[in-house]
């Protein structure tokens, strides 16, 4: 296989072909995101429950700055911090992804 960068007499195809066996020698033995032993990307209750926790808080928050209510800012702040412990919170017990629940 020639890797220079003079052009060649090769059809679209092939260079296709070149291209995807480079890509393919680059990431043997490396872990895809698809592999069967992946555990996932937050999948899982505790994730779900952490996001959706700091989409209220950030949606009240945003309320509160665009209507001037300090309650409602305030309100909005406390949520989105409480959103950062509760993944883990939930991870510990048990609904995290390598979770038993």
């Amino acid at each position: 296989m020639r890797l220079s960068n003079k052009p060649t007499n090769c059809s679209a195809s092939q260079t296709i072909k070149r291209v995807l066996a480079i890509k393919i020698i680059r990431t043997k033995g490396t872990k895809l995101a698809h592999d069967n032993n992946d555990l996932g990307h937050g999948h899982s209750t505790a994730a779900w429950s952490a996001v959706i926790v700091a989409i209220l808080g950030v949606t009240l928050l945003t309320l509160g700055v665009c209507l001037p209510d300090s309650a409602i800012t305030i309100v909005g702040t406390v949520v989105t911090v409480i959103s950062f412990f509760v993944g883990p919170v939930l991870a510990k017990l048990g609904y995290g992804v390598a979770g038993k629940n």
